[in-house]
């Protein structure tokens, strides 16, 4: 929708009927000064009789700036004598899956600005309704929107995202993928029981909600009630945990006694992977639970200790004679080469055991 756009077919209420009017009767639309011919289709009657009122949909053979609530005349198309009387309700008609939610969209549209407005931001979901919307929907000031949006937030009705530039989505509407999210994690669970949480993007294309701040402010009304866990980036049910199987037991074990083998070197994932036939997802769930029980720590790219070989390597630097310790002191304490030992060693600055000074480093348990 857009404030500047025009109109060439709408949706209203007819009313004041002086004739019989038909379904697909041709008809000429008078609004203020013009008069542009257009077809008219009922919604829910054959025709209107004289005093009589309907839905009607109609198309414009010239386009016309009408909005929500203006008044227009019927006329005849060949003597233009008024057949009836009519209001715009949908300036800008959207298709609709029954008939019978257009209807009932439409008998909204036809109440108070308040009921309107509502109306408008539940029709467009999750995708909200922004200021441009409504002032191409309607001819209010952007004062008297705000004020109404304001009555409807403390209602309970609407939230009220942004201001500048105006940004809202019903209530109902987050409520709704509320419970998706919630259906959406407990499937993901279901079918990956190794797995800690589905990621935040994943959910986020699940939903299919484009908006980020949309799905935000779901994913923070969910984590506010309980209803979901966030760690970093992976979303799960608060009571959620992983349960392997005693055969993944077995396997989980065994990577677990490669990684206390091979001390502070790094393994092949790729060989771990042959070695008990994983998928490089399962290969990741394994990984995570056995960071989870504090088996075995993550470095960085893809390397990973045991935690038995930190706690014996803090407690070497915590031996040390020297307050200071280069790259070369350290590979000759690790017997690493500089591929592994600078990521070790930035493991070890962010749990506070040295700090970088320089091309140094100060042990800081001393």
């Amino acid at each position: 929708m857009s404030s500047e756009s025009l109109t060439h077919h709408l949706d209203a209420l007819l009313f004041s009927c002086e004739q019989t009017i038909k379904n697909q009767q041709e008809i000429k639309i008078k609004s203020g000064k013009n008069k542009v011919r257009g077809t008219l289709s009922l919604y829910t009657k054959k025709q209107i009789n004289p005093k009589n009122s309907d839905f009607a949909r109609i198309i414009l053979y010239q386009p016309l700036s009408l909005k929500w609530k203006d008044n227009f005349i019927i006329l005849d198309i060949q003597n233009e004598s008024k057949i009836c009387e009519g209001t715009v309700l949908n300036p800008m008609p959207l298709k609709f899956q029954p008939k019978r939610r257009k209807i009932e969209f439409l008998e909204k549209l036809n109440k108070d600005t308040e009921t309107m407005l509502l109306a408008l931001t539940e029709l467009k979901g999750a995708n909200g309704l922004t200021e441009s919307d409504i002032k191409g929907f309607v001819n209010l000031s952007k004062g008297k929107i705000e004020k109404i949006c304001k009555e409807l937030e403390e209602k309970g009705r609407i939230k009220i995202l942004s201001f500048f530039p105006l940004f809202i989505v019903s209530e109902r509407t987050i409520d709704f993928y509320c419970s998706r999210a919630i259906k959406i994690i407990n499937k993901f669970h279901r079918k990956h029981p190794l797995r800690p949480g589905i990621t935040s993007e994943k959910l986020q294309e699940k939903l299919q909600i484009k908006k980020r701040e949309v799905f935000q402010i779901i994913l923070k009304r969910l984590e506010r009630e309980n209803k979901i866990k966030i760690t970093e980036d992976l979303i799960s049910l608060p009571d959620f945990k992983i349960r392997p199987s005693p055969e993944e037991e077995k396997i989980l074990r065994k990577i677990e006694k490669l990684y206390f083998e091979g001390k502070l070197a790094s393994l092949s994932l790729k060989e771990i992977k042959k070695e008990f036939n994983l998928s490089q997802r399962k290969l990741d769930a394994f990984l995570h639970l056995l960071t989870e029980r504090n088996k075995i720590i993550k470095v960085k790219d893809g390397y990973f200790i045991h935690s038995h070989w930190i706690d014996e390597l803090i407690l070497k630097l915590k031996n040390e004679k020297k307050d200071k310790l280069t790259v070369a002191d350290f590979k000759k304490i690790t017997n690493l080469s500089r591929k592994y030992a600078i990521p070790l060693l930035e493991l070890l600055d962010e749990m506070g055991i040295t700090q970088r000074v320089g091309d140094h480093r100060i042990i800081l348990i001393k």
